[in-house]
């Protein structure tokens, strides 16, 4: 078991909601992050389906407050914006933090609230999973350097839905090539999987156990192999919620108020595709071990409380995990 990195999911549902947190408390909590010891903090985007503070633009308050973390979006949704636009914001965000982002990336789930939110922002639904590969490819080609990345028939620069010929975006991001993106692809589909490989950067998907992510994350591995990607070129990822108490009843009860508030539907429903864990903070270090084991290398890490659950994940959750894969090494 290699030692994974592990950052948290930051809270930004709107403050006036029964679930949501000011803002200054999200600013607080990426900051405590960092002193604790975390790798990264995330952030994820809805507009309109779950109504929470502009992702990037958090992020940026983050990146002036912080001077170490990694700071992701989980997940933002490309297909919504326009590319020019958002390979600019983006190339800002790198800057200001200093090559320090990740763009997780995805295309949000199929419920009425997103196929609605896609309906405002003029995107047919039916066509999100394209926009989202054409909007990375027009990112990666607006932030490359090489002569090549200039030419009409570079990646991204001519789609069904726009015509980006004759266009050089500056200031490029303070990484060449910009950020790495990410993708939340469910192990649920072999084609999402597939892409992934050939594609993206990463993979920080919500794979309801070890093993189901352990099979997804094969079927990655040799679409990489297949493309002829280097080794190493897909971070191995993933997205899990939890909630911590010692007492474990208490704990499921606070996850699957959550849930309900969250999505809308039912917990025992969503846990079948999500990985999610309610109980005490030693049990969640072996729920988390069994994911390392399984090739996990980065954990992204959502709290039902945050406020509540960050200094025992801090405090007892990670070095229990840290002890484990040492054992493991043995």
């Amino acid at each position: 078991m290699t030692t994974p990195r592990i950052g948290i999911s930051l809270p930004t549902r709107h403050g006036s909601g029964h679930d949501g947190v000011p803002i200054e408390r999200a600013l607080a909590l990426a900051q405590r992050a960092e002193a604790l010891g975390f790798d990264s903090v995330w952030a994820g985007e809805s507009m309109l389906a779950r109504p929470r503070f502009e992702p990037l633009t958090l992020l940026a308050a983050v990146a002036a407050s912080t001077s170490r973390v990694t700071l992701g979006t989980c997940v933002l949704l490309p297909a919504l914006h326009a590319p020019v636009a958002l390979a600019q914001r983006l190339a800002t965000l790198d800057r200001l933090s200093r090559g320090r982002l990740v763009v997780g990336a995805g295309i949000g789930v199929d419920l009425p609230a997103t196929r609605r939110e896609y309906a405002a922002a003029g995107v047919p639904f039916e066509r999100r999973v394209r926009r989202l590969v054409e909007t990375v490819q027009a990112c990666r080609t607006l932030w490359s350097p090489k002569p090549e990345a200039l030419c009409d028939d570079a990646p991204g620069r001519v789609t069904q839905d726009w015509d980006l010929r004759g266009i050089e975006l500056e200031p490029k991001p303070h990484r060449d090539g910009g950020p790495p993106f990410w993708v939340g692809a469910t192990v649920a589909r072999d084609a999402a999987l597939r892409r992934t490989g050939r594609v993206f950067d990463g993979w920080i998907p919500t794979a309801p156990s070890a093993d189901t992510w352990a099979s997804g994350w094969s079927a990655i591995e040799a679409a990489a192999r297949e493309a002829e990607r280097a080794p190493g070129a897909v971070t191995p990822a993933a997205y899990l919620t939890l909630s911590l108490d010692r007492d474990a009843a208490a704990a499921e009860a606070r996850l699957a108020a959550f849930y309900a508030s969250y999505y809308g539907i039912p917990f025992e429903v969503m846990r079948r595709v999500h990985g999610c864990f309610a109980g005490t903070p030693a049990d969640c270090a072996a729920w988390l071990a069994g994911y390392a084991r399984a090739g996990v290398a980065h954990f992204v890490l959502r709290s039902a409380d945050l406020g509540r659950d960050l200094e025992p994940l801090a405090g007892e959750v990670i070095p229990l995990l840290r002890a484990a894969e040492g054992r493991s090494r043995a």
